[in-house]
């Protein structure tokens, strides 16, 4: 494992709060976490926590972490968290384009909403979002379930296309859009 502190200037609260975070998170959740870094996020986020195989349960276990990380520091830390998979991040950090996904896969996309989500999904298009998003699943309400059934849809469809494309979502609700 590799780590890496570096503070140009003596560590503020935020800081000191999101070292006791990763080092809570690491403890808890183990070899399941991946990275805990600070950043500053396009929607304000503040710390961007990296997972092996993120699913919704793993997600609520992070937020609770948080939520007990803010009590410790008597909620005077404001911690926004970006809480993404690991594939995410490689695609992230390679600084790559965008890559948009074909014709044909967003077609599949949209059957499959259709069969399995359809009272949930309102609309899906191709973009090209800042943060490698190519994807845009609008729904008519949000939640760590939905979002787990849209991540399990993409999952199988990118397995069986084969093409080395990641469909990387942006999924908002109808409220959001």
């Amino acid at each position: 494992m590799r780590t890496k502190l570096l503070f140009c200037n003596a560590p503020s609260i935020l800081d000191k709060a999101i070292l006791c975070l990763a080092e809570r998170l690491f403890v808890i959740l183990k070899r399941r976490i991946v990275c805990v870094e600070k950043f500053v996020g396009k929607n304000g986020e503040n710390v961007r926590i990296v997972v092996k195989d993120l699913n919704s349960a793993i997600n609520d276990k992070i937020l609770e972490i948080i939520k007990d990380i803010k009590k410790e520091f008597a909620e005077s830390v404001l911690i926004i968290p970006e809480i993404i998979s690991e594939k995410e991040y490689s695609f992230l950090t390679q600084g790559k384009e965008v890559i948009s996904i074909s014709d044909d896969m967003l077609n599949e996309l949209r059957e499959c909403f259709i069969n399995k989500l359809d009272d949930i999904v309102v609309h899906i298009e191709k973009i090209v979002g800042i943060n490698g998003e190519n994807v845009r699943i609008i729904v008519k309400r949000l939640n760590s379930e939905i979002v787990d059934k849209i991540l399990e849809i993409i999952e199988d469809i990118e397995k069986r296309f084969k093409s080395g494309v990641l469909i990387i979502p942006e999924i908002i609700s109808v409220d959001n859009y």
